[in-house]
């Protein structure tokens, strides 16, 4: 679900009790494929190169 359909629309404040409404939707809307973004044969990562977030295509909301 994309932030900007929630309720509200960013993310609250670490340690703050918070309610966040998401609407109703359809299962798989907002489902992938895994490795859908990604044709075969494309280099994700060279070898070394350490895993984190940033290289998984997402983030923690606070960074």
């Amino acid at each position: 679900m994309p932030i900007e359909q929630a309720l509200p629309d960013v993310f609250p404040v670490p340690g703050v009790p918070a309610t966040v409404r998401l609407p109703t939707t359809e299962p798989g809307t907002f489902v992938r494929d895994a490795g859908s973004d990604i044709t075969a044969g494309t280099v994700a990562l060279h070898a070394g190169t350490a895993s984190g977030p940033g290289n998984w295509g997402c983030s923690p909301p606070w960074g």
